[in-house]
């Protein structure tokens, strides 16, 4: 009976009332004496184990020398201590005779694991899942095989007694009677078992007993365990139980837990789990947080953007997730990030981190309100677009680098002597899918480590720290208005309207005055740079700088028109600035073309190429040194180290 002082999973008012669990004992003693039973003993009284909100479980027990129990099977060892537990029972005053009743509370009793009626439809627990029985058919063949059973212990029942009787009579008046009694009795039990197993009449009287409103919401919403072939894994412990239906679950992950437990070499998997993160630290922060992603709480309120090179091993590293995880994961567009731009909708990355609420709904249907329980993860070899950099996004946006790269065996680029360069196992996807076991385990121990830690995820790395923070000023076009032009003379701001005038001028010349400029200086006249970049923002940037520090400038966006543009007229340039990635031809492929055509002869001399790019990566600075680059520059783009570098170049 739910209780309003009842805690929403365990605690029932009977536990704490002993007044009221006394009323109940007596009346459930009751029960037990009209099935003939009046050798039990009360044992104790808990909190029910089935999904039955605020219901109560109250243990019996049989002295020895008690009756043996009428539901075991014929030929089974007879119940020494028998348990009976019963949940309170409610609507029981339609029932319109006394046997239909006591035939409905044993079927409740056998069916009290197995069936639940909620919105209209039967839940049916098998064993270790619940299913959803629409037209209670699997619910209609449970009933059956309890009738069956319920039937035969009355039958045996009626067999016991009437040969106890056989024994004590003493006359043939006396056993004539007492015979004919017993026929009688025997054959109104029989009747209204029949009646009663009608189908129709028992599924419809067992919906008031098995009703369960709140069923359907709870499955699977138990964030504390995971359903497996051979069990259910406690996340906090790490511990294999046996299938429960208090559990909740309606499916199982396709994989089994191991004989040993967290014990568990992780083989194969550990080792490329330890290659790809390169570092114990980046380790064992993707430990963490995949194993605080498989808890189902949002509490952290992140999400994982995974940034890595082509070949880095993230796509691998998802792919045995999903092998692992199964039901849990799910690919999906990056339009939930992005809306209809490339750029992120802080709005959507606060939905999606669980701070807010999601309103929707499916064609034709209603529109429902929930929040989500899934860690998102981003993965990319570039970081998207960010066109508000908050500070609600750098709380929610976490990165870890995969700075790894793996070549096929033939594959150009590939330095043995780099430590960031590997070289791919064709076999190892099919290695990794023979053991899902042993990322089961490590998801598992990032689990318990979340738990133990206060349910705190790591401290981003520093590589990833630093990462973000060129990510942050790439994005945040303010921000590198100031650093890349306020920095030229900050005198020039004589107020903060002069400095808004400036920053809003689409040409942003008047305001800004380069010390340079104002001495007639000109360091960069005569000097023509090709520029390759394809953000519009630091285009501009670049080509404001250039011009005004005398050089001139032509730019392109993608490295196939850099390309084409310096082999039709190479004696135009004297430099090349080239970000490491654009599209059609990244920097790396379009400088290697260039010094290719240069070793054949098909270009001039050797011009000076200087590698753009946002991201700290020490990967980016090795291939650059690789395809034979002059020099590395990192975004946002320091004035005056720029302008050295091109003097000493150029």
């Amino acid at each position: 009976m739910p209780s309003a002082r009842a805690n929403a999973e365990f605690e029932a008012p009977d536990v704490l009332d002993l007044e009221l669990q006394q009323d109940v004992v007596k009346a459930m003693r009751g029960m037990l004496s009209s099935f003939g039973d009046n050798s039990s003993i009360f044992s104790k009284a808990e909190p029910s184990t089935v999904p039955v909100l605020g219901a109560v479980m109250y243990h019996w027990r049989n002295d020895v020398g008690g009756r043996v129990c009428p539901y075991a099977e014929a030929g089974a060892q007879p119940h020494r201590k028998q348990q009976l537990w019963s949940a309170q029972k409610r609507n029981r005053n339609h029932l319109r005779d006394e046997g239909g009743a006591l035939i409905i509370d044993r079927l409740q009793t056998y069916t009290g694991f197995k069936l639940v009626f909620c919105n209209e439809k039967w839940f049916c627990y098998d064993g270790s899942v619940w299913a959803v029985d629409v037209n209670g058919r699997l619910a209609s063949q449970i009933c059956r095989g309890e009738l069956n059973k319920i039937s035969k212990a009355y039958k045996m029942e009626m067999e016991t007694k009437k040969q106890e009787k056989k024994k004590i009579a003493s006359d043939a008046d006396g056993k004539s009677s007492q015979a004919e009694e017993e026929k009688k009795s025997t054959k109104e039990k029989l009747a209204n078992l029949n009646f009663n197993a009608k189908m129709s009449q028992i599924m419809t009287t067992l919906k008031g007993y098995c009703l369960e409103p709140a069923c359907e919401e709870a499955l699977n919403t138990n964030r504390d365990a995971l359903p497996l072939q051979n069990g259910v894994v406690l996340l906090k412990s790490g511990i294999l139980v046996p299938h429960h239906p208090k559990y909740l679950w309606s499916f199982k992950l396709p994989v089994w837990w191991p004989s040993t437990g967290l014990a568990t070499p992780l083989g194969r998997t550990g080792e490329f789990l330890r290659q790809i993160t390169h570092t114990p630290e980046a380790l064992a922060y993707l430990q963490r947080i995949l194993g605080y992603g498989i808890t189902g709480h949002t509490s952290n309120q992140v999400i994982l953007t995974m940034i890595g090179e082509g070949g880095a091993g993230k796509s691998l590293l998802l792919t045995m997730l999903k092998r692992v995880i199964g039901p849990f994961y799910k690919d999906v567009s990056k339009d939930m990030l992005t809306e209809d731009t490339d750029e992120f909708s802080e709005a959507n990355v606060k939905r999606l981190t669980g701070e807010a609420t999601i309103t929707s709904r499916a064609l034709y249907s209603d529109y429902v309100t929930f929040a989500t329980t899934q860690l998102h993860i981003l993965c990319s070899n570039y970081p998207p677009r960010v066109k508000t950099w908050t500070i609600a996004l750098k709380q929610r946006l976490l990165t870890l680098v995969f700075p790894m790269r793996f070549f096929y065996p033939d594959e150009a680029g590939y330095n043995p002597d780099n430590p960031l360069h590997g070289i791919r196992d064709l076999a190892l996807e099919d290695v990794l899918k023979a053991e899902p076991e042993k990322l089961l385990v490590f998801l598992v121990q990032g689990a318990m480590d979340w738990y133990a830690s206060g349910k705190r995820l790591l401290d981003m790395l520093e590589s990833s720290k630093a990462y973000m923070h060129s990510w942050e000023q790439e994005n945040d076009p303010f921000a590198a208005f100031l650093q890349e032009e306020g920095r030229m003379n900050i005198k020039a701001f004589e107020s903060t309207r002069t400095l808004m005038d400036a920053y809003n001028n689409p040409d942003r010349r008047s305001e800004v005055v380069s010390e340079t400029m104002k001495n007639d200086e000109i360091p960069l006249q005569g000097i023509h740079v090709l520029v390759a970049e394809d953000t519009r923002r630091i285009s501009k940037i670049l080509e404001r700088f250039l011009l005004k520090e005398g050089a001139r400038a032509t730019m392109s966006e993608d490295g196939k028109v850099a390309l084409d543009i310096y082999c039709e007229r190479p004696f135009d340039y004297d430099i090349i600035l080239m970000n490491l990635q654009i599209p059609r031809l990244d920097g790396y492929e379009a400088t290697r073309q260039i010094r290719q055509l240069e070793a054949e002869g098909a270009l001039p001399g050797r011009i000076p190429i200087v590698a753009l790019n946002a991201h700290a990566m020490e990967n980016d600075a090795i291939k650059c040194r690789e395809v034979e680059m002059n020099c590395y520059c990192r975004k946002p783009i320091d004035k005056q180290t720029m302008l050295s570098t091109i003097l000493s170049l150029a």
